[in-house]
């Protein structure tokens, strides 16, 4: 760096040569950088093992001779790349400036994901992309694959705070052919990191129906180390009989640095039980659930002039005990439900950078294990279920999965191509193939055109394979499903505008549902022969603060989707029931001084049909909604008032499940720094 100059109070740091060097020194340097005719480094990562121990993102050297510019340094996705697929990035900052008790409510608000709501509070929720079920989308925590092999309800059970997250990204589109088997229809990758400073944060927050919480957070930081420890508890009464619920999460997260490699570590635990009311039938309103969720994961990073080596070891363990009845059971009702589902894994990964290209091979290896008195096939040993009298786990099933991957990106002047495979092979499957080539053509700066062709597929759950109760069976020769997606559009990338266009047709065959036929009384899992979904995703951001008095940002999205039903007289409760439209704004403003308001409308229409208590079949009404934050805000505290669905509005996202009105809370939240 040769000199430096002040204009207007605005330092700007003048660089004239740079080659092979990542930019996240930028974003450290927190100041406007020109630079002139130099090498620009694009961010990109397409294992999401990297996530765990970088500032910002690995360096992929793409060189271009630019003129003399201004570049702000941006947050870029670690878990994907963003020069050939549309990669939503959710920050800190903007988590706190909206209405959001939970990580569903970050999604839904800020990504216009279709989050299939089971109550308020984040007691239990689906994810939705693209017309998908909820089992089509994996969840990542810091890279490690923490999805549910149980089920996909269970998915958002994650032991963190939304305060320990660093940012979260979201790719909605199939991404099997880097993640491995799940990632049918997205992925999300929620990152975790310890404050850049020595600091302990609280917080604390109340309102009605009995909501009260709060949480409290440490960040260390040495030379060579960091550290995050927090600890958070919310609870409530209930906005309608059996709809109370606890929730408690303990999480640890340390990084080190050292000349042998990076080592990341974190361990998280959740304790969540909740009155479920109507939550997977309506012919029995009094249900109620208790989980428990253990995530842990050792990482290692290597890296030597154009190398790097990442491998980690992970464990996921995840206990449900549902009861159909929390009290009065029926003379038939002999125990509730008891499940335990083990994952344990290991990635290694090695990545090879150029000036040009990048390539990635790598393998995964994953047991998913289930005990139950469900699920699975019969045991030989029943095995004591813990904290019970006299119960056993009498079934189980464990499937192993290896899996084989490798990616390609080349970079051809305005060209970058993105192409690979992952092979799969399950123990009770056999194999199965992810492959995909992405493709994006830059207009003009920071506007590019794009296309992909990706197949994706998933396994069944265990719930899909083997649950049976008084309104559902399952099917034990189920196959996992697939499909192929084609998409296209645009997408731009401006200081104050971003955004994108997209259109999608995806061939899905062998899709797994939960059907009725006319002549039956249960619920029963098929694949279906075929399955054909269409889809235009649009969203655009402005970053207006300082160009508009008082208004600080704006963001629109919208979503359509078009599902084509197979022919047949059938019910089907999941892959026909999806959201049509989805339309959302936000605007963020200040009301004065360091006071703001942050405000969310939403306007849903959804496709399919549910029965309620009575068994008659009625459609999803559309509904408008509308959420307020106002929050008095400085770099040591913040005081806040919030209200969801502020007008009061009766809607139903899922089933026979009634959501929560009008809802008003309060908190704060106060910053220590120490050395």
């Amino acid at each position: 760096m040769n000199r430096k100059v002040n204009r207007a109070n605005r330092e700007v740091r003048f660089f004239h040569k740079w080659s092979n060097k990542g930019y996240s020194i930028l974003n450290s340097l927190k100041v406007a950088v020109k630079i002139c005719v130099v090498p620009i480094t694009y961010s990109l990562v397409a294992s999401p093992s990297v996530a765990v121990a970088q500032n910002d993102t690995a360096s992929i050297s793409k060189h271009l001779d630019l003129k003399e510019v201004v570049i702000e340094s941006k947050v870029k996705a670690e878990a994907y790349s963003e020069l050939t697929r549309v990669v939503n990035v959710v920050t800190q900052q903007e988590i706190q400036q909206i209405s959001a008790s939970s990580l569903q409510d970050v999604l839904e608000k800020l990504i216009n994901v279709d989050i299939r709501q089971r109550g308020g509070q984040g007691v239990q929720a689906d994810i939705n992309f693209r017309g998908g079920s909820f089992d089509q989308v994996l969840v990542l925590l810091n890279g490690v694959n923490i999805t549910d092999p149980q089920t996909g309800h269970h998915n958002l059970n994650i032991p963190i705070d939304l305060s320990s997250i660093q940012r979260i990204e979201v790719l909605q589109g199939p991404g099997a052919r880097i993640y491995g088997p799940g990632a049918f229809s997205g992925a999300i990758n929620i990152i975790t990191k310890p404050d850049p400073e020595n600091s302990i944060k609280i917080a604390s927050k109340g309102g009605e129906y009995g909501l009260r919480g709060g949480s409290i957070q440490s960040s260390v930081k040495t030379k060579n180390s960091s550290e995050l420890l927090s600890v958070s508890h919310n609870q409530g009464d209930g906005y309608i009989e059996n709809t109370d619920f606890k929730n408690t999460n303990l999480f640890f997260h340390k990084i080190v640095t050292s000349r042998a490699g990076d080592f990341n570590f974190f361990a998280g635990y959740q304790l969540k039980s909740f009155g479920a009311t109507t939550f997977y039938s309506p012919n029995y309103p009094n249900q109620f659930e208790n989980t428990k969720t253990l995530v842990s994961s050792l990482g290692y990073e290597k890296k030597w002039n154009q190398h790097k080596l990442v491998v980690n070891g992970y464990l996921r363990k995840h206990w449900d005990r549902f009861e159909l009845f929390r009290s009065n059971p029926a003379a038939w009702y002999v125990n509730h439900n008891y499940h335990l589902s083990t994952v344990t894994g290991s990635k290694i990964s090695y990545q090879f950078l150029t000036q040009s290209s990048k390539t990635q091979v790598g393998v995964e290896l994953r047991n998913e294990n289930i005990i139950s008195n469900k699920l699975g096939d019969t045991l030989s040993n029943p095995v004591k279920i813990e904290g019970s009298e006299g119960l056993y786990y009498i079934k189980g099933d464990n499937r192993f999965i290896t899996s084989y991957f490798a990616d390609q990106v080349f970079y051809f002047n305005r060209f970058s191509i993105s192409g690979g495979f992952s092979y799969s092979y399950c123990s009770n499957f056999n194999g199965n193939w992810s492959y995909g080539i992405d493709v994006s053509y830059s207009l003009i700066d920071n506007v590019k055109i794009y296309s992909a062709v990706n197949r994706s597929f998933r396994n069944p759950t265990f719930t899909d394979l083997y649950y049976e109760g008084p309104s559902n069976i399952g099917n034990s020769a189920l196959k996992p499903e697939s499909a192929v997606t084609y998409e296209g559009g645009v997408k731009m990338d401006f200081k104050l505008l971003s955004g994108a266009v997209g259109y999608f047709h995806r061939v899905g065959k062998n899709i797994i549902d939960w059907i009725m036929l006319p002549t039956e009384t249960r619920w029963t899992t098929k694949n279906f022969t075929s399955l054909n979904t269409d889809g235009v995703d649009f969203f655009l951001v402005s970053n207006l603060k300082g160009l508009i008095p008082m208004i600080n940002s704006v963001s629109a999205n919208y979503s359509r989707y078009w599902v084509e039903k197979q022919k047949g007289d059938f019910d089907s409760y999941y892959a026909l029931d999806n959201i049509k439209h989805n339309l959302r704004f936000g605007l963020n403003h200040q009301i004065a001084g360091k006071l703001s308001a942050s405000w969310n409308f939403a306007w849903q229409e959804r496709a399919g049909e549910y029965k309620d208590v009575g068994n008659v079949v009625k459609s999803y009404n559309p509904h408008w909604l509308i959420d307020l934050k106002i929050s008095w805000t400085t770099p040591k505290y913040a005081i806040y008032a919030e209200g969801s669905n502020i007008f009061d509005k009766g809607y139903i996202d899922t089933g026979n499940v009634m959501q929560p009105g009008r809802w008003i809370s309060a908190g704060f939240c106060y910053k220590f720094n120490f050395e």
